[in-house]
């Protein structure tokens, strides 16, 4: 006999045996973690944004819950992915790892007067490399860069969308 649909975790993911549930929420909590931290945000900002408490995103990070679908369609929104790359269990995200800093004096963009830029490994193709900094407003900003080029660049909330572009464009 097939278990209730709410049985397995209790937020309408269903599943047909303990295993499939074992695999979708670890599966599911580590991806939310690492788009945490590739977009740098707290765990109590994604609630926010979301509208739900932060213990709810805190239990959805260790495993001990999922977002209900509807949540899940909004959590894909937020982080510019689709629905089945977050449910398959065979899509990775690569984790943004930071590989050093550039002066702030060095000019990168000839009408920019930019902070210290942090240079991170997005997995971009074509050997770029993202840029995160302040621009002169103080807005938080990223770019794509080869070299000392500037490709594109964009409002850090945009940021993932602008990776998945760029990476698209060239495949």
């Amino acid at each position: 006999m097939l278990p209730d649909y709410k049985s397995c975790d209790g937020n309408g993911f269903g599943c047909y045996d303990n295993t499939m549930e074992v695999v979708i929420i670890s599966q599911l909590n580590e991806k939310i973690r690492i788009l945490l931290h590739n977009r740098e945000w707290t765990q109590a900002e994604l609630a926010k944004k979301l509208n739900v408490a932060p213990t709810t995103v805190q239990k959805w990070v260790s495993g001990k819950n999922t977002p209900t679908i509807q949540t899940l369609k909004e959590l894909c929104s937020l982080f510019s992915v689709s629905y089945k790359y977050m449910l398959d269990d065979g899509s990775e995200i690569p984790k943004y790892i930071e590989v050093g800093t550039v002066d702030p004096r060095v000019r990168f963009f000839e009408q920019r007067d930019d902070s210290l830029h942090i240079l991170v490994d997005a997995s971009l193709k074509r050997n770029a490399l993202l840029h995160r900094f302040k621009n002169a407003t103080g807005d938080d900003c990223s770019a794509i860069y080869i070299g000392r080029i500037e490709q594109w660049w964009t409002y850090r909330e945009d940021e993932a969308r602008m990776i998945k572009d760029w990476n698209e464009l060239f495949v």
